[in-house]
């Protein structure tokens, strides 16, 4: 089965759900290539896309990216022409940050009539799916989980040892968030109530924030009032990672979009055997179900409902170990490639 994967090109330190998913799809069968223009118009099986956004340059003018999005939606449907099916991965209900939204609008309307295929990460998310966007409902759909991330990290690291290389205090509770920052992330927000709340613990954020330097300035001012903050602006290598999630007790993750169907970051703490607080949503009442309130929690609230949950979360009973057998990526990658070959057929 050839498959056009779009980000099936990225190395190093990209989403290793993308490595993940496309590694044990290969491992069942499926020639996977990166997915560009000139390849849509070749003799493909599946075109895979799991951010529709991202196969337009948004940020080059309104004029632009109305060109630009008419050329990608002629793309795909020369390949649906040429007997290619559209598989649309629902990671989110829309992009947490654009600009041009009503040509985005368009774009993405015109891109959920072609699409063959449907895959879900959770029940909720396809509801949620379906409910924003009515046309989704004639399409087939499947439900195939987010798949863990203990296949892409070494070993945990010690939790004493790792406080000692991150320069961070050997007692007392610490909370994490780590990621690329972004305003729908709420960090300042997140500094600010644990200046309120900080009762001798400590939070870190880390991670790169990119080209808004807007929000890099407030993100230091708010640190630089707050007790107990520290700050590690820059980008975490996928070798450090265990190594931030041992030094923590609970990531909290306080984000405010309510366009996410699913959470990369809570995955990833779960594979690295910390708790974490999520925003309240279907998809992750979904997650709890399947890993227990005393590894994830829901706030519904603002960033100070988030710490009070995680202080709620560090205090609770767990075992060493999370089981996420449910999330093992051979089934999820023999999965994909079933609904593949039933929309083909």
């Amino acid at each position: 089965m050839k498959i056009l994967a779009q980000e099936a090109d990225q190395s190093g330190d990209g989403n290793p759900y993308i490595h993940l998913l496309y590694e044990n799809l290969r491992a069942v069968g499926g020639r996977i290539k990166p997915l560009d223009r000139r390849r849509l118009l070749e003799r493909q099986d599946i075109v895979h896309v799991h951010w529709p956004e991202m196969l337009v340059e948004w940020r080059r003018g309104p004029l632009f990216a109305i060109a630009d999005s008419v050329k990608c939606l002629i793309g795909i449907a020369m390949a649906r022409l040429r007997g290619a099916r559209l598989a649309w991965t629902g990671h989110n209900l829309a992009p947490h940050e654009l600009p041009h939204p009503r040509i985005h609008a368009a774009f993405s309307a015109i891109f959920q009539r072609m699409v063959d295929l449907v895959i879900t990460l959770s029940p909720a998310g396809g509801e949620a799916l379906q409910t924003r966007y009515p046309a989704l409902r004639r399409k087939p759909t499947v439900t195939i989980p987010h798949g863990h991330y203990r296949d892409a990290y070494g070993a945990k690291a010690d939790r004493a040892e790792a406080r000692r290389q991150l320069d961070l205090p050997l007692e007392g509770r610490i909370f994490l968030l780590l990621g690329m920052i972004r305003r729908y992330k709420n960090v300042p927000a997140l500094i600010r109530a644990f200046d309120d709340h900080a009762n001798g613990s400590h939070l870190l954020i880390a991670g790169k924030i990119g080209s808004d330097a807007a929000l890099e300035d407030e993100v230091r001012q708010a640190a630089a009032r707050a007790r107990g903050v520290t700050l590690h602006l820059h980008h975490v290598p996928a070798p450090d990672v265990p190594l931030y999630h041992a030094a923590a007790d609970v990531v909290v993750l306080p984000y405010t979009s309510g366009t996410a169907l699913n959470s990369g970051a809570a995955i990833l703490a779960l594979s690295l055997d910390r708790p974490v607080v999520v925003p309240d949503s279907g998809a992750m009442a979904d997650l709890q179900a399947l890993v227990g309130t005393q590894w994830l929690t829901r706030f519904s609230g603002d960033a100070s409902e988030a710490l009070a949950e995680a202080e709620r979360l560090a205090a609770r009973e767990r075992p060493d170990g999370l089981d996420l057998s449910a999330l093992d990526w051979p089934p999820i990658g023999q999965a994909t490639l079933d609904a593949f070959r039933s929309v083909l057929r």
